[in-house]
């Protein structure tokens, strides 16, 4: 038993005019517009009074971080040469009270200079 059924399913068209796509159907524009206006000002109210204040507010605590860091940062080289030239004053003196080698090696220098 053979049976042959065929089921056909046809589209309708229109036959000569072509709609236009609708953003580009001039009779939309004013619709268009609006809702341009209405997408960008709902945009920037979101961005200016709720996205970009966070945005400066972390950026500020940046900022504040930063400054803290290199100011800890200053602190930490300055008690470094200040132990760093007690101890050179240390050594020198140390030095001079071993036999005047500074003295000596300053005199050789003048008298090199005098020739």
């Amino acid at each position: 038993m053979a049976q042959s059924e065929t089921t056909q399913t046809e589209v309708g068209h229109e036959g000569g005019g072509h709609s236009n796509f609708p953003p580009f159907d001039a009779s939309t524009f004013p619709a268009q517009i609006l809702w341009f206006f209405i997408a960008f000002g709902l945009l920037y109210w979101f961005m200016s009074k709720r996205a970009l204040p966070q945005i400066g507010a972390v950026i500020e605590n940046r900022k504040a971080r930063i400054a803290r860091d290199l100011g800890d940062t200053l602190l930490v080289v300055v008690e470094f040469l200040e132990r760093e030239n007690r101890q050179i004053k240390v050594v020198l003196f140390k030095a001079v009270q071993a036999g005047g080698i500074v003295h000596q090696h300053v005199g050789v220098e003048h008298e090199q200079l005098g020739k």
